[in-house]
């Protein structure tokens, strides 16, 4: 018969074997404004890929996870050797993976309040951020589909305007927008 001090650790033990694993989600810290995923496997064999600079690090990864809270961002890259992370400690703030499109090689959602670090005329984006209460994008093979969550259905219709206000004058026509109540939905085809 086991005393109580060893029965104490050997329960710690047991239950310490059947934890499960951490996955990249838990490192989204709480508070968190913007979350972006990638399935780094999945995303190579998109033709966006090819176009971006990847750096040597993540060459060998096989996902990884930003989160931004505002102020500080947050990686987590999965690879052979397990999880490195780096940032604030994680502290289970998973509220926005609600609207991540799982099905999406790759997955971005914010609230629509954040306001990115973007230099240059990126920073308009976060004017477009703003017009909405969140925000969700997938990429799926060749194709990006957004899509934002306004207050109201006439947000949305500004919204959805000033996105093809926006396509025009950058003359991108491979755009799909339509705002469908609450809704404003964007389809664009990557070539």
């Amino acid at each position: 018969m086991l005393t109580r001090p060893y029965r104490s650790l050997t329960v710690a033990l047991l239950l310490a074997g059947c934890a499960k694993p951490p996955t990249l989600t838990d490192f989204i810290p709480q508070g968190a404004a913007a979350v972006a995923y990638v399935d780094l496997e999945r995303a190579r064999e998109s033709p966006l890929f090819s176009r971006l600079p990847v750096p040597a690090d993540l060459r060998d990864a096989t996902a990884l996870l930003v989160a931004f809270d505002g102020k500080e961002w947050t990686t987590a890259t999965r690879g052979k050797a397990g999880i490195m992370a780096s940032g604030t400690p994680p502290h289970g703030g998973r509220d926005l993976l609600v609207r991540a499109p799982r099905d999406a090689a790759a997955w971005v959602v914010t609230r629509g309040s954040v306001t990115l670090p973007l230099q240059g005329n990126l920073g308009n984006l976060n004017r477009l951020l703003h017009q909405a209460d969140y925000i969700s994008a997938a990429l799926r093979g060749s194709e990006i589909d957004a899509t934002a969550e306004c207050r109201t259905a006439e947000a949305a219709r500004h919204l959805e305007e000033n996105i093809r206000a926006l396509a025009t004058l950058a003359k991108f026509d491979a755009l799909d927008v339509a705002s469908d109540g609450l809704n404003v939905r964007v389809r664009a085809t990557i070539r």
